[in-house]
């Protein structure tokens, strides 16, 4: 997702919550909650899997693959996630609590993704060849296929 596009879903998101205060606050009705919340919550897990996730790419170990998404995602997923992804959304309405959960979020994987990222560096350092980069001539058989453009829901 480009710069503009996640300028834009901050935007969306913060409209949706000036909307969802004055719904509260009884000055305009003419929708129902449901409607509200689900458009709501769909904006901020799209700006949260952006922020969380874009540039963060790289090569890890084969071996370790399935260990890192499984790691990942239980970083993600927390019920204490979903609590404050509730709690800035519905009861305080409040942007800037999203963006400090994503940007948590994001210190949270990037310090995953580092960890495994030195795993292929120590695995180059004694002749490993379990990386992904094992195609003709070193070359990686289905083009760039870095962690970073994985997205993991």
């Amino acid at each position: 997702m480009t710069d503009n596009e996640r300028h834009f879903l901050e935007l969306k998101l913060r409209v949706w919550l000036r909307k969802l205060k004055r719904e509260k606050a009884g000055f305009a009705g003419h929708r129902t909650p449901n409607d509200w919340s689900c458009e709501l919550t769909d904006t901020a897990k799209k700006y949260l899997c952006d922020v969380v996730y874009s540039g963060q790419g790289g090569y890890v170990l084969a071996s370790e693959e399935s260990r890192l998404f499984t790691e990942l995602q239980q970083a993600v997923t927390q019920a204490k996630v979903k609590e404050k992804l509730h709690q800035a959304l519905f009861v305080d309405m409040d942007f800037e609590m999203v963006r400090d959960l994503a940007y948590g979020l994001r210190g949270q994987v990037e310090t995953i993704m580092v960890e495994y990222k030195s795993h292929v560096k120590k695995g180059n350092e004694h002749g490993t060849k379990d990386f992904n980069t094992t195609g003709k001539n070193g070359k990686d058989p289905l083009g760039d296929t870095c962690i970073g453009k994985t997205r993991i829901q």
